[in-house]
């Protein structure tokens, strides 16, 4: 055999396994190989040469370890020459040495069973050697480097990794750790505990670790070690949702924890891709008080403007002794030590209760059902959900199962409640405090699309059931006769009715009647019944009345308070000059505010619409996002009322702008903060704003803007009311229901096991029976992201094709509708929908100065029979005819009065959109009511007639004959509105009722078109007073016969008392008293608002010149109103309304000569410097005095005044 070359080596075996090389390793070998190809291999191999190789080569492990291959594969093969061979053993031996292993493998610091493998360190070679055990374990390896592959199995899961080592190390320790299993078969939770003390780290031992499905279920559930932690094998937990919570043993730092602290665990998710789950129970102590992230003397405008500052206690309820615990224990001992557990696993802390909470849960056990009337932050809620607890351990898991149904007027609330009631009952069942299990459950129309099996499941198994409802839902229950197929057999345990005062007459008349039903066909003698409510202003009164009715022992629960609490109410009375101001403080401060990242939840409260608008647009375009800013105002549509509400209670909008008083009822989250601009008309309006703030506990603040020494006085008068809660109450809304009602009588009827689903009226009128409205029609908004559903009669007035919408900041338009389909598109496509070319449209909708108004058409239709109580059964038709395009815009006005032109804000309609007859038929929309119907002609003598001159002499000349009616129709209507409003607010005040007690609707009846517009020329333009043949027809109705109760003589006295001030007042005060009148000429939920004399309103504040002639134009037109509200009372009472004369003086009859004198009205001013003249000179010409006063009547000068100097010269 010849002797074999470099040049052989290279080829045959370098080359062959150059892939186990880096590219360059093997360039670094093969040059040096090729440069010595004609030397035999067998001189060619020297130790030194090989050493440089490996010495210069990139990754020296590898090379060391090719070479090792290659000497072997020629030491094995016979294809080489004995010398090569020799000196390919002689280098093995010397370069590569063997040396003696010892290799040990541990898991967590123990020896572990195990599987080791050592290959070489270059991939994918042969395994060396084996072996199996527990370690330690030698082998003899050759001098290199290699790669220890290890298999384990662990109780949590296998194991296998490699590791390298080198034969330098004569020991391979390998420590493994649950880091290094890559196959896991548990889910290991550690439970770690954070505190500000480590004698707390003893609640992780022996916690309770419980693992749910989706639906609640317990799928596993156990206790940890001492180093808190559990495994779980993943086989026991094959569900894709499941979610986990720890429950603490707090017996061994119980002590501790009842001084200051409480303890905070998280429900959370299970991901069973991540091995290891960490739970923390955070150990808190109690926040002594939650002050404000900012108050008003800390801003830079607080710090400038003149502010009178005043703090109000806020008062504590009266605690107890007993502990949550020990009243929930008191008749089993033996359980304390574990209801304590669940008390701080549940509710965070084992506090005392306080002495309503315990009277309550006392007369519960008792036999009572009670009444509790509790503001917020008292523990009301917590009531119902003890009591069942008790109740459940004491008649633990035998028999049938209970029920205990919670009604909450809304879903939005229902799942608010759903969590609290979940965490209460099921971690007493998971702690053992209940032996069955407890399924906690919405039923609503949305979950049961998702939960029947589960409904059905757990009817069989006959779990206890807690059901939590709205009225709508149970009434569909009880109207389809479908109670067992909802609840099986199981018996009324407890029925909790929350939010009483959140209800209208109606609805609660209802949902009472649903109750009676339900208790006479379900009920026991273990049925409790447990009606929970803010503060209200007739608890005794409305507890009686519920007795009555459901024939049951109710007993009230109130609070009692002692001594002060921490947290306290600031209250700070800014005068400012006048109401520009007031906006640009308000404005400043708002900005100040709004520079933190985090501000506290404000409500600012304005005198109208334009303003709110106006600051919340100026505000929102200098924040992000702009929705932190919004409005509530009684004209938007109910879903956008809903959503601002939403977003309100969530914290995305902290700064929320408004007229009147937030709906009752609605639930506005952590207020902190209360704004004033202005004070509001009663004590009753401003009791209701304060009512809104700090409903959870903590320190909050009131600002109020005045501009005047009487209104800084009645803000001072308002504060000291507010410090007397017994007073207070005096002025909170009283919740009614009117078993007697027709409706009811209808009812009991029809009703048998069912409840009807509606009664029949003669005339073939069908009444359907549901809560809150008649029609259930829904609507759906496409092109723009609206998430609520929209209620026919908010389509009628705000959805209708063509009408312009600002939705979310943003201009619309509504291109059409399909079906129950609403399409918005951008307000650039507005010229698609409006053929106005002519008008620049888009700047001008953009700046409010084009705006659309829906045209509907109202029709009242009685039966003719009268029943006892004196009131109509009325059904009310809106249908829609069309949408108007309206431009307002500045124009000059000739002014008889002045002798000049005068600019002035005016309306036309320049455009006009019919409804598709199909689509009128489609959205036309009825309800059926009771009340009375009030019809208003307009006579020559008629104040309307002046009104109808004014307004539309403005706009005579740009509107066609068609729209000089609508326009004309426009006006009555708002005039008729805002003297309705008037009304229903002074209702509301007299009777602390609810503002949307009383519905209204307004039609207007023209007979003769034609006459008609021949007559409005003769009143525009020649100046008559004639007969118009319109009647005005308003329909006041209550769908339980409320309007019977109202105090009709009270009423007329108010609006009487609020004429006679604004007729005598001085020029200084009329101002405020107008304003008080406008506030009061808002309607709840109406979208008809006092456009009119809002603009006035603000042409005065912006035109000092013209401020004495536009303030008496705006006191005239409210004088107006006035009457026309008396005259609507007038019509329901059948008294004469009497003119009261007002008594004058002559200095009285002299201000109003120079007064008159100075607007331009000098037809009046001649009469009346006449009658000063006569008086002073004592020359009484009793026939010429007379003359002048009925020439002063003519020309519109107050009645009232006219007697009161007809009596001064009498």
């Amino acid at each position: 055999m010849s002797n074999r070359t470099c040049f052989d080596f290279l080829t045959k075996i370098v080359n062959v396994i150059r892939h186990k090389l880096y590219e360059e390793d093997y360039k670094l070998i093969s040059n040096t190989l090729w440069e010595a190809r004609d030397e035999l291999l067998c001189d060619w191999l020297e130790e030194g040469i090989l050493k440089g190789i490996i010495d210069n080569s990139y990754d020296k492990n590898k090379m060391r370890e090719f070479i090792k291959l290659c000497l072997q594969k020629v030491i094995e093969s016979g294809f080489w020459d004995t010398e090569a061979r020799t000196k390919a053993r002689q280098i093995l031996d010397s370069l590569f040495a063997r040396s003696k292993i010892k290799i040990r493998v541990s898991y967590e610091g123990e020896p572990i069973f195990c599987n080791v493998s050592i290959r070489s360190s270059i991939e994918d070679s042969n395994e060396i050697v084996s072996a199996s055990g527990y370690s330690p374990f030698e082998v003899i390896l050759d001098a290199g480097e290699y790669r220890l592959f290890v298999t384990a199995e662990t109780e949590d899961g296998v194991i296998r990794q490699y590791f390298e080592f080198s034969t330098d190390e004569k020991e391979w320790n390998v420590e493994l750790g649950e880091t290094d299993i890559t196959e896991w078969k548990v889910i290991k939770v550690k439970v770690d505990v954070k505190s500000d003390s480590d004698i707390f780290n003893v609640l992780k031992e022996n916690a309770l670790v419980v693992v749910f499905d989706k639906f609640g279920r317990v799928v596993k559930k156990g206790r940890t070690d001492e180093n808190g932690i559990i495994r779980f094998q993943k086989t026991e937990l094959n569900s894709d949702e499941l979610e986990l919570r720890v429950y603490p043993s707090v017996q061994g730092v119980y002590h501790i924890l009842e001084e200051d602290y409480f303890i905070e665990t998280m429900q959370e998710k299970l991901d069973l891709s991540k091995p290891i789950k960490t739970v923390t129970i955070k150990v808190k102590k109690r926040k002594r008080r939650d002050i404000l992230k900012q108050k008003f003397d800390d801003t830079e405008v607080g710090k400038q403007v003149k502010a009178t500052s005043k703090i109000i206690p806020k008062p504590n309820f009266r605690p107890t002794s007993i502990r949550i615990s020990e009243w929930l224990g008191k008749n089993k001992p033996d359980i304390l030590p574990f209801v304590r557990d669940f008390v701080y696993n549940s509710l965070g802390s084992d506090y005392p209760l306080y002495l309503h909470q315990v009277r309550a849960l006392d007369a519960l056990c008792d036999g009572k059902d009670v009444l509790v009337c509790a503001p917020n932050a008292s523990g009301k809620t917590e009531i119902p959900l003890i009591y069942t607890l008790r109740k459940l351990i004491e008649i633990g898991h035998n028999g049938v199962p209970p029920l205990i149904l919670a009604i909450y007027p809304t879903k939005a609330l229902a799942r608010d409640q759903e969590e609290r009631w979940k965490e209460f009952l099921v971690t007493a069942h998971n702690l053992g405090i209940l032996d069955g299990a407890v399924a906690v459950m919405r039923l609503d129309a949305d979950t049961m699309k998702s939960h029947k099996d589960y409904l059905r499941k757990i009817n069989e198994l006959g779990t206890t059931l807690v059901a939590l409802s709205n009225p709508s839902f149970i009434l569909s229950v009880l109207q389809g006769n479908r109670w067992g197929y909802y609840f099986g057999s199981r018996v009324p345990l407890l029925i909790v009715v929350d939010e009483v005062h959140f209800y209208s007459s109606k609805d609660l008349t209802l949902l009472v009647r649903m109750l009676e039903h339900i208790i006479q066909l379900y009920g026991s003698e273990h049925l409790r019944l447990v009606f929970l409510s803010a503060t209200i202003g007739n608890p005794n009164e409305f507890r009686w009345n519920l007795g009555d009715s459901l024939g049951r022992e109710i007993k009230l629960i109130e609070p009692e308070y002692e001594g002060s609490g921490e947290d306290k109410r600031y209250v700070w009375i800014v005068r400012v000059k006048n109401e520009n101001e007031a906006e640009s403080v308000l404005t400043r401060y708002l900005e100040d505010l709004l520079r933190y990242d985090d501000i506290d939840k404000t409500i600012v409260f304005v005198p109208n619409r334009n303003i709110a608008e106006r600051l919340a647009k100026n505000l929102s375009q200098k924040v992000r996002p702009e929705t932190l800013v919004q409005c509530h105002l009684g004209d938007m549509s109910y879903e956008e009322r809903e959503e601002v509400e939403e977003k309100f209670v969530k914290g995305l909008t902290k700064v929320l702008f408004t007229v009147k008083t937030l709906e009752v009822g609605i639930n506005v989250g952590d207020v902190r903060r209360i704004i004033h601009m202005g004070l509001p008309p009663s004590l009753n309006d401003f009791v209701q704003r304060e009512g809104r703030v700090s409903r959870r506990g903590g320190d909050s603040e009131s600002i109020i803007l005045v501009t005047n020494t009487a209104e800084e006085r009645r803000a001072e008068e308002y504060v000291e009311r507010l410090k007397d809660l017994k007073e207070v109450i005096e002025f909170m809304h009283r919740p009614i229901f009117k078993p007697d009602s027709e409706l009811i009588r209808l009812i009991n009827e029809r009703i048998s096991k069912k409840f009807p689903r509606e009664v029949s009226l003669p005339g073939g009128w069908k009444l359907r029976i549901g809560f809150y409205s008649q029609d259930k029609s829904r609507f759906y908004v496409k092109g723009v992201k609206i998430p609520k559903e929209i209620r026919k009669q908010d389509v009628i007035y705000r959805y209708l094709p063509g009408s312009i919408r600002r939705v979310k900041g943003k201009d619309y338009v509504v291109s059409g509708i399909q079906k129950n389909k609403i399409l918005l598109k951008w307000i650039n496509n507005v010229f698609e929908i409006w053929d106005c070319v002519r008008f620049n449209i888009l700047d001008l909708v953009k700046t409010g100065m084009v705006f659309t108004v829906s045209d509907v058409n109202r029709t009242f239709e009685t039966l003719s029979k009268l029943d006892f109580s004196g009131l109509k059964t009325i059904k009310i038709v809106e249908e829609p005819e069309g949408v108007k395009l309206v431009q307002k815009y500045e124009k000059e006005v000739y002014d008889e009065k002045l002798g000049r032109y005068v600019k002035q804000i005016v309306f036309r309609c320049i455009d006009a959109k019919e409804l598709d007859p199909e689509l009128k038929e489609e959205l036309r929309f009825e309800y059926i009511s009771r009340g009375h119907i009030v019809a208003l002609t307009i006579s020559k003598d008629s104040e309307l007639v002046e009104i109808i001159r004014n307004e539309l002499s403005k706009v005579y000349n740009d509107l066609s004959n068609e729209h000089k009616l609508w326009f004309t129709k426009q006006v009555l209507e708002e005039y008729a509105h805002l003297a309705t409003h008037l009304i229903l607010n002074i209702v509301s005040e007299i009777h602390q009722w609810r503002l949307d007690e009383i519905q209204h609707d307004i039609e207007v009846k023209i007979r003769d078109q034609a006459k008609i517009i021949n007559i409005l020329y003769e009143i525009v333009n020649l100046g008559k007073r004639v007969d118009i043949p319109i009647e005005v027809q308003i329909a006041l109705t209550n769908e339980v016969d409320l309007v019977q109760d109202v105090d009709w003589l009270k009423v007329s006295n108010k609006i009487s008392e609020i004429k006679q001030k604004l007729l005598s007042a001085k020029s200084d005060e009329v101002e405020e008293l107008c304003k008080d009148v406008i506030a009061g000429c808002y309607g709840f939920r109406c979208f008809t608002v006092p456009y009119t004399l809002e603009l006035l309103l603000n042409m005065i504040l912006e035109s000092p010149e013209s401020r004495i002639k536009l303030l008496y134009e705006l006191r005239d037109n409210i004088i107006t109103i006035l009457t026309i509200a008396e005259r609507i009372v007038q019509e329901i009472t059948g008294i004469p309304t009497q003119t009261i004369p007002i008594r004058l003086t002559l200095e009285d009859i002299k201000r109003d000569y120079q007064e008159y004198a100075a607007i331009g009205r000098f037809d009046i001013a001649r009469e009346l410097d006449y009658l000063y003249t006569q008086g002073r000179l004592n020359q009484k010409m009793h026939s010429m005095i007379e003359k002048s006063l009925k020439r002063l009547e003519s020309l519109g000068y107050p009645r009232e005044k006219i007697e009161g100097i007809r009596g001064l010269f009498s």
